[in-house]
């Protein structure tokens, strides 16, 4: 059965200027800010995606996401939109801190954050991309000839362009043998 997707989804990549965790879980949106709470329904969240596609940022490096998800009742409100980014702002240094006194992140928000890129998609993604954990290599180990390809093997990119990438690993492979 088909099902379409309608709506929208607002998202905003960060730059930091050095690593500052090997956390690679995704971090649900139940934040207590009323905009960007979830409680009930996954509609986004955050992560470090450079360390599920270390191809996302130069070496010391890492890139932060966040995103958030909305309905068809939402299509074309770009005050929502404003209001999304400006709560994530409000919330990344929360959020840092938070992961911080856990152990969990070695620096401040503040301290490392070098660039911002908001970007809105319309429709929204569609697909929630969850990898397997820990990511398996392209190249099966112990099987000759056997590789893996898709959006949950360990190659440089992610989502989308992670089953890209990995074609293109593989193919390389098999042709370098």
């Amino acid at each position: 059965q088909h099902r379409e997707y309608q709506g929208f989804a607002v998202g905003v990549f960060y730059g930091l200027r050095k690593k500052v965790t090997d956390m690679t879980r995704y971090i649900r949106l139940l934040a207590p800010h009323a905009e960007i709470g979830t409680q009930g329904k996954y509609e986004g969240g955050a992560f470090f995606l450079s360390n599920t596609s270390p191809g996302h940022a130069p070496d010391g490096k890492q890139l932060f996401f966040i995103e958030r998800f909305y309905g068809k009742e939402t299509e074309g409100d770009w005050d929502a939109i404003e209001r999304t980014v400006e709560n994530f702002r409000k919330w990344m240094p929360e959020l840092f801190e938070t992961l911080k006194a856990q152990g969990l992140c070695s620096d401040s928000f503040a301290d490392v954050v070098e660039m911002e890129k908001v970007g809105v998609h319309q429709p929204s993604w569609g697909v929630v991309q969850w990898t397997t954990i820990p990511n398996p290599e392209i190249k099966a180990p112990g099987i000759e000839g056997l590789y893996f390809i898709g959006d949950t093997v360990k190659a440089g990119a992610w989502g989308y362009d992670l089953a890209a990438a990995s074609g293109v690993d593989a193919a390389e492979m098999i042709l370098a043998r």
